[in-house]
């Protein structure tokens, strides 16, 4: 059906079968009314003698023959006008009557006295009438099968200012039809329809669903064309819809009027107008189906009302003055509005329904306009949350609401599109990173293995110093690049993440016994503060060390010596928050965001060791852990927050 309704051929073969089906599905039904009428479905028999078209023909040429008779035609030039040798029936023409219209004196008596006038009557002519006039060439009487009469009065005056009456009485005698005349071709014809009297309705119905087949298909293939999916309307489609109905209305009613006046001549089966009404027929469904076709392609393509001149009119008129009132500033709008709404009530004082009616309309407006504001003021909110899909249907505002509406939507595909933009930035960075690490790592791990082999040759005085500090800063690019791609794929999610409970008290103590040693080198005492209980969490334990290592690092590196660190853990309802406290040996001159970001350290002058790295790989852990990470500064106090969500047991 798809590739059908797009194919030429396919279109012009339904087209043909409908006309067909049309033209021999009216045909069976003006069969199927002749038979019906004529009784042939009671099973009274074949009847021609009885039928309509029989005595419609016998009045025809009886009528005929009464004005030859009237007219003073002889027998012999009747006979041969009608060519009598060649007819299968014969005539009898008989002068009945004969009446005389005279004018007789009369007086009328009345309260004023006596008045003449006059009276006109119709007096019977004695000796005429009853007589044969002609006659046609006669049958045998066995031959005779029908007979008919048929009376016709004719009125005329003399020379002398009589008026006659005549009454032609014209006996039709009937033979069975043979070949030669009207009638044989009228037999032919009955005998026809009554043997298929059955098979018309079987006709009939099969031409109703082929037509209806063939009606659907075409209304579905109307505007589809080959090589693509939208609708094509052609040059009629393009046609103002009511210029359109006038001019194809005007055709079909011409159409239609030769179909009726060749039908209402059927009784006399002229091929001419047999064929005539057939060809007004087809030109009749041709020119019914294009506008069928043209109305489904409009309505496929939404232009049934758009596309008239009465809609273009009323377009432009009432646009021009939509487009004045969108020009004016919105207070001034609305004020006019309001000025309208007080003048139409002050009004409609003394035309109360009236004023009840617009104010209803009115309030049904303004409940419309709240609705819009607050669909709007709701997207806006979504927009302002971060919910940059968010897309307002403006389809039903108007005027300033609707541009309101499509700038919002304009917002949130910018913004949209810029975060896109960035994250796209942001992966590209990421990658580069990443890409940069793996290459640099192969010649990196080339050189410390020959430094390495370099120091097992125990070499003596500055080659020795050499290699040492060689080694040092090798294996502290090494540890850079490696945070540094650890810090990349953290940032993208790329790192697998095994949750499973834990205590995290247990983490902590064996954490800061680990890094015992170097708090006691730089003066740090460490103040552990743990919940007496259990503190169970979800995580990643190499993570959540790593975390707690980068942390405690962090703070061996800028801690101010001889001073204490405090970590606590804290039970707060569902939530368990694990605090590092330090104080900062520099001056905190940078807020705490900068202090989060790649490569940023705590000592601007960067004498000291470190990547730079070690808390923007803490963070992204734990929001891969589904965890937050946050950093305070508060003058010299350094502070670090942690929050996971506390499970039970």
């Amino acid at each position: 059906m798809k590739g059908l309704n797009k194919s030429l051929f396919a279109k012009v073969v339904a087209l043909f079968l409908l006309v067909i089906s049309f033209i021999t599905g009216v045909g069976c039904v003006a069969g199927f009314s002749y038979i019906y009428s004529q009784g042939y479905y009671r099973n009274d028999g074949n009847r021609f003698f009885e039928s309509t078209v029989f005595h419609r023909q016998a009045w025809q040429d009886s009528r005929y023959i009464s004005d030859l008779a009237y007219n003073g035609y002889t027998q012999d030039q009747i006979n041969k006008q009608i060519k009598s040798n060649t007819l299968n029936y014969t005539y009898e023409v008989y002068l009945d009557e004969v009446y005389t219209y005279v004018t007789l004196p009369v007086e009328e008596k009345t309260e004023d006295g006596v008045i003449g006038g006059y009276d006109r009557s119709r007096v019977k002519t004695e000796g005429k009438g009853g007589n044969l006039i002609v006659k046609g060439i006669p049958f045998d009487d066995n031959e005779v099968v029908h007979q008919s009469e048929h009376t016709y009065d004719y009125w005329y005056e003399d020379e002398n200012g009589n008026e006659f009456e005549e009454t032609y009485r014209v006996v039709m005698k009937f033979r069975t039809p043979t070949a030669g005349d009207t009638y044989y071709e009228l037999y032919k014809m009955h005998n026809t329809l009554y043997s298929a009297r059955y098979w018309i309705i079987i006709l009939g119905l099969l031409m109703a669903v082929v037509f209806i087949a063939d009606l659907i298909f075409l209304m579905c293939a109307a505007g589809h064309r080959p090589g693509t999916d939208e609708i094509v309307p052609n040059w009629q489609d393009k046609i103002p819809l009511d210029v359109y109905i006038v001019g194809m209305g005007t055709l079909m009613l011409f159409a239609g009027l030769v179909f009726v006046f060749c039908v209402d001549s059927f009784y006399q089966f002229a091929a001419v107008e047999i064929v005539t009404a057939g060809i007004s027929l087809a030109i009749l469904v041709i020119l019914g189906l294009a506008a069928l076709m043209s109305l489904a392609t409009r309505i496929k393509t939404g232009t049934l009302f758009k596309n008239t001149l009465i809609y273009m009119f009323f377009h432009k008129v009432f646009g021009g003055i939509g487009s004045l009132f969108d020009n004016l500033d919105l207070v001034f709008k609305w004020m006019l509005g309001f000025t309208l709404i007080i003048l139409i009530n002050l009004l409609g004082i003394f035309i109360l329904p009236i004023t009840i009616v617009i104010d209803a309309i009115l309030f049904i407006w303004l409940y419309r306009q709240i609705i819009a504001l607050n669909k709007l003021k709701e997207a806006g909110e979504n927009i302002a949350s971060g919910n940059l899909d968010e897309r307002i249907d403006v389809s039903n505002l108007k005027g300033d609401l609707r541009t309101h509406g499509e700038n919002l939507n304009s917002i949130s595909g910018g913004m949209g599109r810029a975060v896109e933009q960035k994250m796209k930035s942001e992966r590209f960075r990421t990658e580069l990173i990443t890409n940069v690490s793996h290459d640099i790592k192969t010649p990196l791990t080339s050189i410390i293995n020959y430094v390495d082999l370099i120091r097992k040759e125990e070499p003596e005085g500055k080659i020795d110093e050499y290699s040492q500090v060689l080694e040092k800063q090798a294996n502290r690019l090494k540890k850079l690049l490696e945070d540094l791609l650890e810090a990349s794929k953290a940032s993208t999610g790329n790192l697998p993440v095994d949750l499973e409970k834990m205590d995290v008290c247990e983490i902590i103590n064996q954490a800061v016994g680990e890094y015992s040693e170097k708090l006691e080198e730089k003066g740090l005492e460490v103040v552990v503060t743990l919940p007496d209980v259990p503190t169970i969490i979800m995580a990643d334990g190499r993570k959540l060390w790593r975390i707690f290592d980068n942390v405690l690092n962090n703070i061996c590196k800028y801690a101010q010596p001889e001073t204490r660190a405090y970590v606590d853990v804290i039970n707060k309802g569902e939530n368990v928050v694990i605090t590092f406290k330090n104080i900062s040996r520099e001056r905190l001159n940078i807020d705490s965001d900068e202090l989060m970001e790649r490569f940023v350290r705590g000592d601007s002058s960067r004498n000291t060791e470190g990547s730079g790295l070690g808390l923007n790989i803490a963070k992204s852990f734990a929001e891969l852990m589904k965890a937050s990470f946050d950093i305070y500064v508060d003058g010299d106090l350094f502070k670090v927050e942690l929050h996971f969500r506390r499970v039970s047991e």
